[in-house]
């Protein structure tokens, strides 16, 4: 059991899928069991609060995880166009939110290439255009203007300027961080996205490997 939360006299549990443990609970407990579909995912939540209104005052205790961003695997066929469609995807989204972009660490097929340094959102997608296969990669999106940091963990990405990283390796695993939830939301809702890739999961504080910023 993950979550515990009151409400009022009733009481209402987040569970793992655990149906021994559902089971034991519908028979003995008397309370009625509403389901809740999705419950395991994000918004569980707020869809008590929306039924049942916000806890009273120091009722109720909620364990909250916080989500840091996505992890992106790309189909298994792992084909340039794939990887391709996947960053004009990934970046059409955030260059739509953060007009400055910060890149480093970029190593491309094409090996003259570099692109480190300072952009637009628009001077990025236009370099995209230009140069779409990459396979390895540091981005770093700024709602103002673009500053080089030294983001070496996620606590220096914290205290960070930027809003956003975008992480590449091995050309077709991303990892996408970001700061603004809504932002997050838009790319999670991305059903193009989601179909370019054969693995498609929220970034928290509780399944996070990454133990540095380092590609």
């Amino acid at each position: 059991m993950r979550n515990y939360l009151r409400f009022g006299d009733a009481y209402s549990f987040c569970l793992d899928d655990d149906k021994a443990l559902r089971a034991v609970i519908q028979r003995y407990c008397p309370l009625p069991w509403m389901p809740m579909d999705g419950f395991g995912q994000r918004g569980g939540y707020r869809q008590l609060r929306r039924m049942y209104g916000p806890p009273k005052h120091g009722e109720g205790k909620e364990e909250q995880t916080v989500t840091r961003g996505l992890f992106l695997r790309a189909d298994a066929d792992m084909n340039l166009k794939t990887l391709a469609l996947i960053w004009r995807r990934v970046m059409g989204v955030l260059c739509g939110r953060y007009p400055a972009w910060q890149l480093d660490s970029f190593t491309c097929i094409d090996e003259e290439t570099d692109p480190e340094g300072s952009y637009t959102s628009r001077e990025f997608m236009q370099w995209l255009d230009a140069e779409p296969y990459i396979l390895f990669a540091r981005a770093f999106g700024y709602s103002g203007e673009a500053v080089r940091e030294t983001v070496c963990d996620y606590e220096d990405y914290q205290r960070a300027a930027c809003r956003c990283a975008v992480l590449c390796v091995d050309g077709g695993y991303f990892e996408i961080y970001c700061k603004d939830e809504n932002v997050l939301e838009a790319l999670h809702a991305d059903a193009e996205l989601r179909a370019l890739c054969d693995r498609f999961e929220y970034v928290t504080d509780e399944n996070d490997g990454r133990t540095t910023f380092c590609i």
